[in-house]
């Protein structure tokens, strides 16, 4: 219901919440906080880090962080939800994709989640051939 009811405002690439907001990806840089009962827009950021220019897809809401697919890549960032600014990033092209997929540049991250019990992520890609678990070591 929560996706759909966004869809009337354009499409949604990525969702997650945090206790008092949701946030919203729609494949820019351009992120949307929404208040999490009404869905009502609180606020937008701009995510103005070049690392980001491809836009941001998938997102995953972790112990008070957010994380997010680079659209077109098989990296994610780590984004200060105040500034907008990238704080870390990882490339997972070594863990999912193969190389002939890499090569053709098809592999793309499509799904993202955080796994609170393990403090890990599964992520998932276009190409890839199954779903990765990954625990992030000094990311920032």
């Amino acid at each position: 219901a929560l996706l759909a009811a966004l869809e009337t405002e354009g499409p949604a690439s990525g969702i997650c919440a945090f206790t008092e907001e949701v946030v919203v990806s729609n494949g820019t840089t351009e992120l949307a906080f929404r208040d999490p009962m009404s869905f009502q827009l609180a606020r937008s950021l701009v995510v103005s880090d070049p690392l980001a220019a491809g836009g941001l897809g998938e997102l995953a809401c972790a112990n008070g962080q957010l994380w997010a697919s680079i659209g077109g890549s098989t990296r994610m960032a780590r984004i200060d939800i105040v500034t907008g600014e990238v704080i870390a990033s990882v490339d997972l092209s070594d863990v999912g994709p193969s190389a002939a997929d890499l090569a053709s540049g098809s592999s793309t991250i499509s799904g993202l989640a955080h796994r609170p019990a393990t403090d890990t992520f599964f992520v998932a890609g276009d190409g890839w051939d199954t779903v990765v678990e990954v625990r992030l070591v000094n990311a920032g």
